[in-house]
C-alpha cells in the first residue's frame, strides 16, 4: 500500500491493513499453519527523519497487537529485512 499501511496516519488505510492481517489469520488457521509473519517493509516513508517515528511505532505496535489478539492461539510473527529484496536499486 502506498503511504503506509499498519502505521498509517489514514485511519482507513490502517484498518483496511489490520483486516488484511486478521484475514491472514483465518487463512493460515484453516491451512493448519502456525504463524501468520508481518513485514513492515518501507512503510509509508523514503528518507529518513521524513516522518514520526514514534507515532508510526506506536500505530504499528497497536496494530500488530490487534492483529495478534485477533486470534491469540496464533503465533505472529515480524520478519527483518533491511530493504525489499524485490525491488532493484
Amino acid at each position: 500500500m502506498k503511504m503506509a499501511s499498519l502505521c498509517s496516519t489514514d485511519d482507513k488505510i490502517r484498518n483496511e491493513a489490520i483486516e488484511r492481517g486478521k484475514a491472514a489469520v483465518d487463512t493460515a488457521k484453516k491451512l493448519g499453519a502456525p504463524m501468520v509473519v508481518i513485514w513492515p517493509g518501507q512503510d509509508g516513508y523514503d528518507y529518513p527523519f521524513q516522518v514520526n517515528y514514534l507515532a508510526i511505532w506506536d500505530r504499528f505496535i497497536k496494530a500488530v497487537k490487534e492483529i495478534a489478539a485477533y486470534e491469540p492461539k496464533m503465533k505472529v510473527a515480524l520478519e527483518y529485512k533491511l530493504f525489499d529484496p524485490a525491488v532493484i536499486f
